[in-house]
């Protein structure tokens, strides 16, 4: 439901569809900027966020406006990624897309009137798995330097059980979770892929990232997961 708050704040934003060239194909990306850009610093701060839905629930206009509210109470811009879903588009065609798109964007710092040392990337649920493998992809390539990522309860362990990730308080049936294991992954040796599970990765591969703001929801599933996550963080 789109209230009439959440109307106010996409009228104050400013947003245009923009294509942007991955090694998957062209990807849609949503430019979303505050509508009054005077006040803006110049060359401006960039978030990257990738959308939520278990790899294959599609974009929805509330992720504009929580993309708007974002640009508008942060001044910054914001890019908001259309990524590619499963089960059309499996493990790990959506998760280099992103990287793709990420690194498009220090690429094209200028042209975007960024300033490519504050760019931050972040996502919600299978986004938050997209904000923790692409910064470990890009720890280990050298080819960008995030400021920082966030992680909305995010999923980063694919290879426990949905089943064993449950408690009578979680919101998630063990069904759903399943579900979007199998469209995503298709078949089980990807689940312990670490850039499926970034929980899996070594050790030595979460070293020297950049500061991560990490979220968790009381009765979701993924929320010990998260915890387990921040704990390899905090050793590496």
């Amino acid at each position: 439901i789109i209230t009439p708050e959440m109307k106010a704040d996409l009228a104050a934003a400013t947003v245009t569809e923009m294509s942007v060239p991955t090694r998957v194909g062209p990807a849609r990306v949503l430019r979303v900027e505050p509508s009054e850009t005077a006040a803006l610093p110049s060359p401006r701060p960039l978030f990257i966020i990738f959308h939520g839905g278990g790899f294959v629930r599609p974009y929805h206009e509330r992720d504009t406006v929580f993309c708007a509210q974002l640009a508008k109470n942060v001044g910054c811009l914001v890019l908001d990624v259309d990524y590619r879903l499963a089960p059309e588009h499996h493990f790990p065609t959506a998760v280099l897309e992103c990287y793709d798109i990420v690194a498009w964007a220090f690429e094209n710092a200028d042209e975007l009137g960024v300033d490519p040392s504050k760019i931050a990337i972040g996502g919600h649920s299978a986004g938050g798995n997209f904000s923790a493998v692409i910064t470990m992809m890009a720890q280990q390539s050298g080819d960008v330097r995030l400021l920082g990522h966030v992680m909305d309860y995010p999923f980063v362990d694919g290879v426990t059980p949905a089943s064993e990730k449950l408690d009578d308080r979680s919101v998630m049936p063990v069904w759903r979770m399943e579900a979007f294991n199998v469209l995503y992954a298709q078949v089980p040796e990807n689940l312990s892929d670490p850039r499926l599970s970034p929980i899996l990765a070594p050790l030595e591969a979460t070293e020297g990232q950049p500061p991560v703001l990490i979220l968790i929801a009381g009765q979701d599933p993924l929320r010990f997961e998260a915890q387990r996550y921040a704990a390899k963080l905090i050793d590496a």
